[in-house]
């Protein structure tokens, strides 16, 4: 990849990031209301509620492109091996799915950063 296609890629990556982050605020820090054994409960939002819509969208954003730059190269190496030796293609698609798993932990980080943006009462 050639410098001028990676900074175009990190600006616009950035900018959707502020973007998830923005739409995250917005969406959820309106009071909202939850059914508990048939009271409604209103919720408040968080006084710093927008800091963490912030921090959720980065840890998705950071998770999902560390996933996609560990499979990309873990997975050409992975194949290049199997091209090699075809007995090792099981052990090399695991660390392939190693990578996948860091997008699971910045989606489930992300999402338990979520859940803290309002308070019940």
């Amino acid at each position: 990849m050639s410098k001028g296609r990676l900074i175009r890629f990190i600006v616009v990556s950035s900018a959707l990031m502020l973007a998830v982050a923005v739409t995250l605020s917005l969406a959820l820090t309106d009071a909202s209301a939850q059914d508990s054994g048939g009271k409604v409960e209103a919720k408040q939002p968080h006084p710093h509620a927008d800091y963490i819509a912030l921090a959720a969208a980065v840890s998705i954003a950071a998770g999902m492109l560390g996933a996609g730059y560990a499979v990309g190269r873990v997975g050409a190496a992975a194949l290049g091996a199997a091209a090699e030796r075809p007995e090792i293609t099981g052990r090399a698609l695991l660390f392939v799915a190693m990578g996948e798993g860091i997008a699971v932990l910045g989606f489930v980080g992300g999402l338990v950063l979520a859940r803290y943006m309002t308070i019940p009462g």
